[in-house]
């Protein structure tokens, strides 16, 4: 039954005691011994009783009805205790006729709260670095959506992030701030293992490029992770040390060439690979890695192989980015620059 149904059949319940108990106009004689004034008071007396407790019974049934109502638009009913019953009742009366009502609002807006889930919600990881340290229950919620609280007294919302690990998100109350980014978030439930690789290290630009068979610029267009067997025809592999037929993680760039200044490549989209990466809850990292950032153009100093993608020459000076120039300060030990290597050709 909707409410307007409700009040109507409200009304007709008020009708209906209130014309039981109103006297009658014709009374029928009665042989009762006791007089006909005395039954004149009686009837009074029933009258003024009866009254009353119909309009009592009325009212509480109308407000039970205005409570129900109201608590299925997500009003807790103690929040009512504030109001008397009759404002209880005409505050719904007024809304349901379509009529804005400030008190009905303000409770709404008070009582504006998630609904409770047992089902932990599946997220991205990408989803989980849009997180901002601003960020309050309701903010999260917007972000990865509603998920279970298994916090007792405080909120401690989980989710599962890229179908392989779960990230905990412990908040105080409502208005309490997350306090970190995503990322920091992501990086906690993670177990990094820093890979040991003795990469070559190259004193000028020129010993760095007769290293390589493959000098290019590119932008790169996308970021992935594989585990690849580095098994090859020469010695263990030089990112990593590790011998033939084991897999080994590693971070795969895809790139669009630009400009080829060492070496061919058939395509205008290349595959290359560095060592390390992130995989579910396990991250692998090789120290002092310089970095690399999708959509961003970078001249890359790398070695071929025949039956595998190509490899950044070390973890530090194969990459450098077109867009930032690099210099050395007065007192820093000399590197490698992008100059020094754009000189070569």
């Amino acid at each position: 039954m909707n409410s307007r149904k409700l009040f109507h059949s409200i009304g007709e319940i008020e009708d209906r005691f209130i014309d039981e108990a109103s006297p009658k106009e014709k009374m029928q004689p009665t042989k009762r011994r006791f007089s006909v004034i005395k039954a004149a008071v009686a009837a009074a007396i029933i009258l003024v009783t009866a009254v009353p407790i119909t309009a009592f019974a009325i009212e509480t049934f109308q407000y039970n009805a205005a409570v129900t109502y109201l608590t299925s638009l997500g009003i807790e009913a103690e929040d009512l205790s504030d109001y008397s019953r009759r404002e209880v009742i005409e505050t719904v009366k007024t809304y349901d006729a379509g009529e804005s009502n400030a008190l009905i609002e303000n409770l709404l807006q008070e009582n504006d709260k998630i609904p409770v889930t047992d089902t932990m919600a599946q997220v991205t990881s990408e989803q989980v670095s849009k997180l901002t340290p601003t960020m309050t229950y309701k903010d999260i919620i917007e972000v990865l959506g509603n998920t279970v609280d298994v916090g007792s007294g405080i909120y401690i919302l989980q989710y599962e992030v890229d179908g392989e690990y779960t990230i905990k998100i412990p908040l105080a109350d409502d208005n309490a701030q997350l306090g970190v980014t995503g990322d920091k978030l992501l990086e906690a439930e993670k177990s990094v293992t820093v890979l040991q690789a003795d990469y070559p290290k190259y004193n000028t630009a020129e010993e760095l490029v007769r290293s390589s068979d493959l000098v290019f610029a590119g932008t790169v267009k996308n970021i992935e992770y594989q585990m690849i067997d580095v098994s090859t025809d020469k010695e263990p592999d030089e990112d990593t040390g590790f011998v033939d037929n084991e897999k080994m993680p590693y971070t795969l760039y895809t790139v669009d060439v630009d400009k080829v200044y060492k070496g061919s490549i058939e395509s205008s989209t290349i595959i290359i690979k560095r060592a390390g990466g992130s995989f579910g809850s396990d991250e692998y990292v090789v120290e002092n890695a310089s970095e690399i950032a999708k959509g961003k153009k970078y001249l890359f100093v790398t070695e071929t192989y025949e039956d595998t993608y190509p490899s950044l020459l070390n973890a530090d000076q194969s990459s450098y980015d077109m867009d930032t120039p690099q210099t050395i300060m007065d007192g820093e030990e000399k590197e490698i620059t992008l100059s020094d290597i754009l000189k070569l050709f």
